[in-house]
């Protein structure tokens, strides 16, 4: 390959244009994906997750009824695994919007807990009747008490990716008070990736058949900034080695993290490729650009050849 002309100013306006290039897909990736409900409601339905937390929940209230004596089917009698997954899907879709509206509201548990409270209220009186217990303020704040802990507990488990305990954070209300920064880093380095584009076209104008190189290296850098580390996590296989409190906040969370590790492989890998096959590319046209130059310089020479020999003979005469 030939030499690159312009190489210092290229490689530093090259230099910056992939650095703002790397900003740009993280601020995109994470407004567009990480940022978006879909991808949670997806890993939400392939891994079953619902399934597990009614099944989580099952084992908590086996355990719990034994120092109630409440069997757990009085819990359980009205969950079931519809309800539970509209709750989910609930429960991200206001958490994300909280997350990345400035104007939307704190996001609540939807769970409609009035058959549990039913179920165990009646359970309860029924039990006192047949025990003539007396229905006292130590009775009420039994029933109380024992809705206020299933409450809670279905409530944890409906926050399988932890996003409402994040809402609650200081991380999270920063963010919902400055969701719009997301949006100004993304446009920012946007708009710088293609001033610098445009110089590094101003620069080399030229000799465009270079420009490939440049542009080539640049998708190729900033893909391997993130792929090579993407890769290495999915080899050593560290989010298996993830330690959950419950099965299905481990199945959950695992299961998104796999699915943004996959995802960002795969764009990565298509960047890369696409900046190899532009590097590629300048070389091919490089070698054909120079034996089409030796060519025409042979073709030249025999020409001027030609002519000076005809000249001589005309001379001769």
């Amino acid at each position: 390959m030939k030499r690159l002309y312009h190489y210092f100013p290229m490689f530093i306006l090259t230099l910056l244009a992939t650095l703002c290039l790397l900003v740009f897909e993280i601020t995109l990736f994470a407004s567009n994906i990480i940022l978006k409900p879909d991808i949670y409601v997806n890993a939400i339905d392939k891994y079953n997750v619902a399934e597990e937390v009614v099944k989580d929940l099952d084992e908590y209230f086996e355990f719990y009824s034994k120092p109630t004596m409440i069997p757990k089917e009085v819990f359980m009698n009205t969950i079931t695994k519809e309800s539970v997954n509209a709750a989910l899907h609930q429960m991200i879709a206001d958490s994300i919007t909280y997350l990345t509206d400035e104007k939307a509201p704190a996001p609540v548990v939807q769970y409609d807990f009035t058959g549990m409270e039913n179920s165990v209220t009646m359970y309860i009186e029924d039990y006192s009747e047949q025990n003539d217990i007396v229905k006292d303020e130590e009775y009420y704040n039994l029933i109380n008490n024992t809705i206020s802990t299933a409450k809670e507990q279905i409530t944890d488990n409906l926050d399988v990716f932890m996003l409402y305990k994040l809402s609650n954070s200081h991380i999270a209300q920063s963010m919902h008070k400055y969701s719009k920064i997301i949006g100004l880093v993304r446009f920012t380095s946007g708009a710088l990736l293609l001033i610098f584009v445009l110089c590094m076209f101003a620069v080399n104008r030229h000799h465009i058949r270079d420009m490939s190189y440049w542009v080539g290296t640049m998708m190729f850098c900033s893909s391997a900034m993130l792929l090579v580390p993407a890769l290495f996590v999915q080899k050593k296989k560290y989010i298996d080695g993830f330690f959950m409190k419950t099965e299905h906040i481990y199945t959950s969370v695992t299961g998104i993290l796999k699915t943004l590790l996959t995802d960002t492989i795969r764009l990565q890998s298509i960047i890369c490729i696409i900046g190899v096959l532009l590097i590629i590319a300048t070389l091919i046209i490089h070698a054909a650009y120079v034996r089409y130059c030796r060519k025409h310089a042979r073709r030249h020479h025999h020409h001027h050849s030609s002519s000076e020999e005809s000249a001589d003979g005309a001379e001769a005469v």
